[in-house]
């Protein structure tokens, strides 16, 4: 190989590296740090708030399994490392699941969309394996089921949707590893199988996450306490 071709075959390697190619698709808030803002991470979870102004646009890049929750309707259009396109209407409160994938965004709509990415960073079950969340008798959905109602549930999570009137009580129960987000303003009182009390202000978009806990609760505030819980299903 003459030094002309050496030149030329460097040339063309610098040029594969600069332009973005869909299988070096990159960590969603590094691409568009103006789109995604991580508001909570540990080992189990990683929760980005995503804001995208009308026309706004994300470059390709990449996510684990991840569920969305909408908090603002909005129309986005996604494309592929394949150049396919899909467009996607969303309403508040949609939950949305979506497998380990690669796409580009763009806001395609008139109005902000907003939205939380949960993205799962446990693996997940093998095949044949079974997962479970808590005991029956624990489970919020059967201790208090006025106060909470299932938007999504598949083998790796269940989303929770739970709300206490002023002075409403939420009975003894139980969660396995949990993320929560507050949608509302609301003054708290954790009661632990111990009798235990501790009381917490939260604030609109508190991200709180939970190790497996049992504890009843009961709102002590003025105003309605709401909470949307992304719950994650553990192996038996």
């Amino acid at each position: 190989m003459n030094a002309y071709s050496k030149s030329v075959v460097v040339s063309l390697a610098v040029i594969a590296w600069v332009i973005p190619h869909p299988s070096r698709a990159q960590d969603p808030v590094k691409v568009g740090p103006n789109v995604y803002q991580t508001v909570f991470e540990n080992s189990h979870v990683r929760v980005n708030e995503v804001r995208f102004k009308p026309g706004e646009k994300i470059g390709m890049h990449s996510h684990p399994d991840h569920v969305v929750y909408i908090l603002s309707a909005g129309k986005l259009k996604f494309g592929y490392p394949d150049n396919t396109t899909k467009d996607m209407e969303f309403k508040v409160g949609d939950v949305v699941w979506l497998k380990a994938e690669s796409h580009q965004a763009e806001n395609v709509g008139g109005t902000e969309f907003r939205a939380l990415v949960v993205e799962l960073r446990d693996p997940a079950p093998s095949p044949g394996q079974t997962t479970a969340g808590v005991a029956a008798t624990d489970d919020p959905m059967k201790v208090a089921a006025d106060m909470s109602k299932v938007l999504f549930e598949n083998e790796r999570v269940r989303v929770l949707d739970t709300a206490l009137k002023p002075a409403g009580k939420m009975p003894m129960h139980g969660h396995p590893p949990v993320a929560i987000y507050s949608a509302s303003a609301a003054k708290l009182r954790f009661t632990s199988p111990d009798g235990k009390t501790t009381e917490k202000d939260v604030a609109v978009g508190d991200i709180i996450w939970n190790d497996p806990v049992r504890h009843a609760v009961e709102n002590i505030g003025t105003t309605e306490a709401r909470a949307i819980h992304f719950e994650l299903k553990q192996p038996k």
